[in-house]
C-alpha cells in the first residue's frame, strides 16, 4: 500500500483484525460517507482507525492517510480527541485526509517518476518540495471545501432527524 502524499511518516501500524483501537464517533462515519460523495470518492473503501498515535513515527500527527489507488482502498487514522465531537476543526481534518485519498493516484505516479527518472541525490529534494506543495494545497482546499460540503451535510442531518 502506498502512502498518500502529505501524510506524516512512513508507516502505519496495521491491526490484524482491521479494527480501531477505540470506537468510531457516531458522526464520523456518516460525515466521511457524505464527504466522499461530495468529492467523487464514492467507489473508495475507507477504513477508519481511531488511535492515540495515528502515526507512531511522527508523534505529533493528528491524522494519517494510506491509500492504494489501484484498489480504491484507503485507511485513515485519527487521533480520538480531534474527532470525538462534530466540530468544524474535525470536519476540516476529515476533508483534508479525504483530499489525500483523492490525490493518491497522482502521488503514486509522482513517486514512481521520482524513483525511475531522478538521480538518487535529486530524489530527496524533489520529494520534500513536492510534499510541501501538495500539503499546502490540501490545507487550503480542505478549508474551502468545508463551506461547500456543510450545507448539504446540514440538510442530510435535518432530513435524518425529521424521519
Amino acid at each position: 500500500m502506498t502512502r498518500a502524499r502529505g501524510t506524516c511518516g512512513k508507516g502505519m501500524r496495521l491491526r490484524l483484525n482491521g479494527m480501531s483501537e477505540l470506537p468510531e464517533p457516531r458522526w464520523l462515519r456518516r460525515y466521511i460517507d457524505h464527504a466522499k460523495d461530495c468529492l467523487g470518492l464514492h467507489a473508495w473503501e475507507i477504513l477508519l482507525d481511531i488511535t492515540p498515535t495515528p502515526n507512531p513515527e511522527v508523534e505529533s500527527a493528528d491524522a494519517t492517510t494510506y491509500a492504494e489507488p489501484s484498489y480504491l482502498y484507503a485507511r485513515i487514522a485519527f487521533r480520538p480527541a480531534l474527532v470525538a465531537r462534530e466540530t468544524n476543526i474535525a470536519k476540516v481534518l476529515v476533508l483534508h485526509e479525504l483530499l489525500h485519498v483523492a490525490f493518491a493516484l497522482r502521488d503514486q505516479t509522482e513517486d514512481h517518476l521520482n524513483y525511475t527518472l531522478l538521480k538518487p541525490k535529486q530524489r530527496d529534494l524533489f520529494r520534500r518540495l513536492s510534499t510541501q506543495m501538495n500539503e499546502q494545497s490540501v490545507v487550503r482546499l480542505s478549508r474551502a471545501l468545508l463551506d461547500l460540503v456543510e450545507p448539504s451535510w446540514q440538510a442530510s442531518k435535518a432530513k435524518k432527524n425529521a424521519s
